[in-house]
């Protein structure tokens, strides 16, 4: 993220030079500024030119590129605007220019860039249109399935600028070079690694079904696959099946997903698993991606349990911003760390039926997407984004248990301009009634040996730490930005601290080879990251360390610190 040159104290941090003086036919005058970040600053910067019109002394145009290159890629935009019915300054043309760098490598010493250019161009301008909120969509960007079967006619009709001799040249010798280097499937790569699938006919492979790891199983190998929309945009069915070679077991499952309303997302849900998950873990009605690092805590989870669900699901979109799925599952829950529930040791179990009717949503204020030919990315809000679990266990279809569950996170992420980006998270949840541990809250730990961090969870913590069945967290971090730069090393620094609390009941059911404490004197920890101190393109690798401190740290200082590796996806 870069500081807005004209944005408010912006003239503390850019040096800005009058260049030049214009005038123009109507006999106003254009001030021609450039603007760069001051030597002593070591913001993320940019550089430019904006003009100037003594006409309401607006921007009549704007030039701005980073300063500096950022992961072998540099943006450049230049935006222009024009005096509309002698009533607005508004957008006319917007011209972005993308460099990628070694791209291409023609020899040892000799390597190429790609230059993607884009144009766009407003026209038909209306100052007062008649307009309702339902005119408008969540969908900021979208790519029509047919984009790349236009015909010719059809760009001739809609080009603003004449197709040149040059740049008909340019697209066959693009054609060419992207058969010759294979660029399609390269970018379809990429694309599979971000949507977490890779597409081939009528079939999506989901790769973590194909390979991934954990504490508990190890690495694991397998198979799954759904159909896509080139099969049917009705139905989806599929499965998988999985061997993990640290537990030494099978996992095994299937899918059925109908579309019932494409425009409200309604979809329907069958599905089966016989699989393994996480003792005492909550998770929310979001998909984790690689704009977060909290995917990562996955990795080090050490006690599962294993578990067999049907599941019928009914999910769908309304008011524009809520997404909410309704839910009834029957699970069957087995320990596998020695825990069993009962009265006594003697007559306690380690296999636990549970029968659940529950309800899940996300509430994302101004949500914005961008919708390719394939698939739908969000492009984030400005506004806090609310999620909320409801689940009450029945005793029906063999359940064993009743008890209700709430779960509730708010995360937001905001720039304050003189320090950069704030993420923010609380998280909290409480049960209501008598169950196994299974279905109580970890702490949500985050520290095995040495591993890499995940944000939204404690870095010094040890894992199975803490048991609550109530509890609260919070989870900050600070983006600082770099201190300093040396051509293009630029290592970003973050600030994070991270509070929770929670209790819980006694109950002698809990039959346990270790002790179950709750973290009811409220645990707290402190860290500092460094990310991009290694960086190739998009990737970033970084190192980080964190104190625990408070009623629960150890006697032994060092102890209490927990070293993580970072690593971040700059897409």
């Amino acid at each position: 993220m870069y500081i807005n040159p004209i944005s408010k104290g912006s003239t503390n941090r850019y040096f800005f030079l009058l260049e030049d003086t214009l005038y123009t036919t109507s006999g106003d005058t254009v001030f021609i500024i450039s603007y760069r970040p001051k030597k002593d600053k070591t913001f993320d910067g940019l550089k430019g030119f904006l003009h100037i019109n003594t006409n309401g002394y607006a921007i009549q145009s704007v030039v701005a590129e980073p300063l500096e290159k950022d992961f072998g890629m540099m943006v450049s935009i230049k935006q222009n605007y024009e005096f509309v019915n002698n009533q607005q300054w508004f957008p006319k043309e917007l011209h972005t220019e993308i460099i990628f760098d070694n791209v291409l490598k023609a020899s040892q010493n000799i390597t190429y860039q790609m230059v993607a250019v884009g144009r766009s161009y407003i026209t038909d301008i209306n100052l007062n249109p008649t307009l309702s909120s339902k005119d408008f969509s969540q969908v900021e960007v979208k790519i029509l399935p047919d984009a790349n079967e236009k015909t010719d006619v059809y760009w001739n009709e809609n080009r603003s600028e004449p197709l040149y001799k040059k740049d008909s040249l340019t697209y066959v010798l693009i054609d060419s070079i992207s058969k010759a280097e294979n660029l399609e499937s390269k970018l379809a790569g990429y694309e599979a690694i971000i949507n977490g699938s890779i597409p081939y006919g009528i079939f999506n492979f989901p790769i973590n079904k194909i390979v991934d790891y954990n504490n508990y199983e190890g690495w694991r190998l397998g198979l799954g696959l759904m159909t896509n929309k080139k099969l049917s945009r009705v139905f989806e069915i599929g499965g998988y099946f999985g061997y993990g070679f640290n537990d030494k077991d099978f996992k095994y499952g299937a899918d059925l997903i109908l579309t019932i309303h494409k425009k409200s997302e309604s979809k329907l849900h069958f599905s089966y698993s016989n699989d393994v998950t996480e003792k005492a873990g909550y998770s929310f009605f979001e998909k984790l991606d690689l704009t977060t690092t909290e995917l990562y805590r996955k990795f080090i989870i050490s006690n599962m349990d294993k578990v067999d669900i049907q599941k019928l699901s009914y999910s769908f979109r309304a008011f524009n911003y809520l997404n909410t799925k309704i839910y009834f599952s029957n699970e069957i829950f087995e320990s596998t760390d020695g825990y069993s529930y009962g009265t006594s040791v003697d007559n306690a179990v380690n296999r636990f039926t549970f029968s659940e009717i529950g309800i899940q949503f996300k509430y994302a204020y101004h949500e914005k997407f961008m919708q390719t030919q394939k698939y739908s990315y969000s492009m984030g809000t400005d506004y806090p984004v609310i999620y909320g679990n409801i689940t009450r266990g029945l005793n029906l279809y063999n359940g064993e248990f009743e008890y209700t569950k709430y779960e509730l996170k708010l995360s937001q992420t905001f720039r304050i301009k003189t320090l950069g980006k704030t993420k923010l998270t609380l998280v909290g949840g409480l049960v209501d009634g008598e169950v196994p541990l299974s279905k109580l809250y970890t702490g949500h730990a985050n520290n095995h040996s040495f591993d890499l961090d995940a944000e939204n969870s404690f870095a010094a913590m040890q894992m199975n730490e803490f048991y609550n069945d109530r509890f609260f967290s919070i989870f900050f971090r600070q983006e600082l930005g770099s201190f300093f730069r040396i051509k293009n090393y630029a290592p970003k620094f973050i600030l994070a601290s991270n509070f929770g609390i929670g209790e819980i009941d006694f109950n002698p059911k809990h039959q346990s080879l270790e002790t179950i404490q709750s973290m009811n004197k409220g645990y707290y920890e402190s860290g500092i990251l460094i990310n991009n101190i290694l960086k190739q393109q998009f990737i970033g690798i970084g190192f980080g360390a964190f104190y625990r401190y408070g009623s629960y740290s150890y006697l032994k200082t060092a102890d209490n610190f927990a070293y993580k590796f970072t690593c971040t996806i700059n897409l």
